[in-house]
């Protein structure tokens, strides 16, 4: 069972893919999030880096339509949302293995000049097209980087998620990954 913690977490990220706010996730969410990123990091429509974020995209959207869609309305409510990942967080291995494939492409999506970590610039980019605020993003990133030198790596950005749903720790890093959750 989610602890409340969790439960504000997962309600904040559902927010933040929730593009229109109308409480339900559905495919045009996850289209408009495609758009976002091609526009923060400057991908033509019809280019190879644009068919790669909207391929992860669109892949997460099936994943998530087939995992949490319970009425089968091709939409994700919040209670579906939070059901799935009450679910998922139970069982560590899938938990991993989606955080690993969620993690490799953003990094993928951010890591512009492809040294294998993503600067405070790049972060805070994919943050954005995620759907935080500049100061949301800025404040996500101070969080993120967890030894202060202005970058991410990989292994930081997996256990920054897999804290993000896991911990029930109010101070872990990993909270901040979709923005400010006390307001949930």
């Amino acid at each position: 069972m989610l602890s409340d913690l969790q439960r504000k977490k997962l309600s904040r990220y559902f927010r933040v893919l929730d593009t229109d706010g109308d409480g339900e996730l559905e495919r045009s969410d996850y289209e408009q999030r495609v758009e976002a990123f091609a526009k923060e990091f400057g991908c033509a429509p019809g280019s190879p880096r644009h068919a790669s974020i909207q391929r992860a995209w669109m892949d997460q959207w099936k994943g998530l339509v087939a995992a949490a869609d319970d009425d089968h309305d091709r939409k994700v409510s919040l209670a579906e949302f939070l059901a799935m990942h009450d679910e998922a967080i139970q069982d560590k291995e899938r938990l991993y293995g989606v955080l690993l494939a969620v993690s490799r492409w953003i990094m993928e999506a951010a890591d512009v000049d492809g040294n294998g970590v993503m600067s405070r610039i790049e972060l805070q980019k994919a943050l954005r097209a995620t759907g935080l605020s500049e100061a949301e993003a800025s404040e996500s990133f101070r969080r993120l980087d967890r030894d202060g030198n202005e970058k991410v790596t990989k292994a930081e950005f997996l256990s920054c998620a897999a804290a993000f749903y896991a911990s029930d720790d109010p101070a872990a890093a990993g909270n901040w990954l979709f923005g400010a959750f006390e307001d949930a």
